[in-house]
């Protein structure tokens, strides 16, 4: 588990981490979303230690990183941003000199190499030199690194940045892959990524928090409104007047038709609002459907982080 409390890390006058407080969960994919500038990468790298904070502290597993780093750091697996490579290395050099750096037994590399490379799908460009691999591969070749000495930490800055479609695919796969094993915490600009393997979410801005949790918790969290798509066999009109009148703040009645509407509401009031609607119809006017709705993470993200 990764406790980072009150985080606060300045260059100058800027201040890139400004109070930020968060759990990682173990066993858990969480995305750390923000746009350019919120401090992503300068939070990433305070957790791994390659930054210190100028206040707060961070908690691996109960053991405070200050005052542990490097036994600590032997448990966390980093692929930095832009994964900074050595172009004239073959990977098989490449790999054998980033686990010298780590400290692994040669022994130790040489039984869990075979694992890595399976996992990480780099076999057929083993002994190719880095210069000559395509940005998926060398992003491989990136993960491979930071899963050298099973850290059970993995923490990814931007993995799938400036891939194509293809590739993203590929990366995201490997994360889901990896993550069985591991707790991962990564950042990323790309929304459907964060949908599609993180399970939980922390959104900077300037560098502050300024949303945590499931992502379905965010999203209808998000001014504590939801949207309820309602259809009847008929008299959709004389109905949204009345629950209008009945909610009036706490409700914003929009798409109004012969036999349906849209209410807009606030999300506590969620369950007063279908009783109202069962209260208010009978044999002769009944609903036939609806649907529950909440905001997109793209809509949430951008009035979280629209600049003021």
């Amino acid at each position: 588990m990764i406790e980072v409390k009150n985080l606060k890390k300045s260059y100058g006058n800027i201040k890139a981490v400004n109070g930020v407080s968060f759990t990682v969960n173990s066993g858990h994919v969480v995305g750390l979303l923000g746009p350019n500038g919120a401090g992503k990468t300068t939070t990433l790298n305070l957790i791994t230690g390659v930054l210190l904070p100028d206040e707060g502290e961070i908690i691996i597993d109960d053991t405070p990183l200050a005052t542990n780093l490097h036994a600590l750091q032997k448990n966390i697996g980093y692929l930095a941003e832009n994964n900074p490579l050595y172009n004239y290395m073959l990977v098989s050099e490449l790999l054998e000199f980033t686990a010298r750096l780590k400290g692994i037994e040669r022994s130790a590399y040489y039984r869990e190499l075979p694992k890595i490379v399976r996992a990480t799908g780099i076999k057929d460009i083993f002994y190719r030199e880095i210069s000559t691999l395509s940005k998926g591969l060398r992003q491989r070749v990136g993960v491979a690194q930071a899963l050298l000495g099973s850290p059970k930490i993995l923490i990814l800055d931007e993995p799938t940045e400036g891939l194509d479609p293809n590739q993203r695919q590929e990366i995201r796969d490997l994360i889901v892959d990896m993550a069985k094993e591991r707790t991962v915490l990564m950042s990323t600009h790309v929304m459907q990524e964060v949908e599609a393997i993180c399970e939980e979410v922390i959104i900077l801005n300037h560098g502050e928090v300024v949303a945590s949790g499931r992502v379905d918790e965010i999203t209808q969290a998000k001014e504590g409104r939801v949207s309820i798509e309602m259809l009847f066999n008929k008299d959709a009109k004389a109905l949204a007047d009345k629950l209008k009148e009945r909610f009036k703040d706490s409700i914003e009645v929009t798409d109004i038709k012969h036999n349906s509407f849209v209410a807009d509401i606030v999300s506590d009031k969620k369950d007063d609002l279908f009783k109202a609607v069962s209260s208010l119809t009978n044999e002769d006017v009944y609903l036939t459907n609806m649907q529950v709705s909440q905001l997109e993470l793209e809509e949430v993200f951008s009035k979280l982080t629209k600049a003021s």
